[in-house]
């Protein structure tokens, strides 16, 4: 009686092809999870850099509003300034005021504001 090598052959050929089924299903689950972790990370990363923008549309906002008001109480000041300056000087011809005073005033003037 000879030994029949043919079904143990076959066997061992469909082990290592379902082994190798296996394997490379592994390989794809595996594949599949690293790509949906890089995606997650792009989307958080992407909501993270929209909320930045957002909050940096925000501040330049803000700081537009506050130059805009600076700007305002700037020209007000100076407004003030040009009309005080002619009224001083009236005031300083009518009573002698000499220039130096002239000048302290009106550095007080500038550093008030």
């Amino acid at each position: 009686m000879s030994f029949d090598w043919k079904p143990y052959a076959l066997a061992v050929i469909c082990a290592l092809l379902c082994w190798n089924f296996w394997m490379q299903k592994g390989d794809a689950e595996r594949e599949r999870d690293q790509a949906l972790k890089a995606n997650t990370r792009l989307v958080t990363a992407n909501s993270e850099l929209r909320a930045s923008v957002s909050r940096q549309n925000e501040a330049v906002s803000l700081l537009r509003v506050s130059a805009e008001t600076a700007a305002t109480a700037a020209a007000a000041r100076a407004d003030t300034v040009q009309q005080a300056i002619p009224r001083k000087i009236q005031q300083d011809r009518a009573t002698g005021t000499a220039p130096e005073e002239m000048n302290q005033w009106l550095e007080s003037l500038f550093s008030s504001h």
